[in-house]
């Protein structure tokens, strides 16, 4: 195998190793052994030949794109929410309590003295149908991230060459 750059800017070759013989080795100029990084100079210096350079696919061009939608979308449903012009927490964390605090009233109403806490800390009395109301505005908020999502996907997926799929925004 000539020696090919690869998405990571390193470079895979197949190598004669002393010992193992024939193997896949990438090439770095970064490489922890000095082996490793004499190779990478002799490569780069031509002694394995010219380096191919690295030709992005389709296929890796759309698991790139939809994987940053990926992200886009959990920071989308876990930015904090204003609820009652208090803004509160929507971490995982956060929405786990919730969830835990609803199931676990069931059909019964908060204690008295409930409260809940806002991102700055301060204590927010809440009756179940405030609890309830926030947990609305998470679910409304996550479906719409997550049809926007799906919109997206479906773009990415339908793109037939690479700068389409570079121009599908989430």
């Amino acid at each position: 195998m000539k020696p090919q750059y690869n998405k990571d800017a390193t470079i895979n070759i197949e190598y004669d190793h002393p010992v193992l013989g024939l193997i896949p080795f990438t090439a770095s100029k970064d490489d922890v052994d000095e082996t490793g990084i004499q190779l990478y100079n002799d490569i780069i210096a031509g002694k394995y030949g010219k380096i191919t350079p690295y030709v992005e696919s389709i296929i890796q061009a759309r698991k790139s794109k939809i994987s940053s939608f990926v992200t886009d979308y959990q920071i989308a449903i876990t930015k904090d929410i204003t609820y009652n012009s208090v803004i509160y927490q929507a971490d995982k964390a956060s929405q786990d309590d919730l969830n835990v605090v609803l199931t676990g009233l069931g059909t019964n109403d908060v204690p008295p003295g409930f409260y809940w806490v806002a991102k700055d800390n301060s204590h927010n009395p809440f009756t179940k149908i405030d609890l309830t109301n926030l947990s609305k505005l998470l679910v409304d908020r996550g479906w719409t991230a997550f049809n926007k999502l799906q919109v997206a996907k479906g773009k990415v997926n339908g793109a037939t060459d690479i700068a389409s799929v570079d121009n599908v925004v989430y």
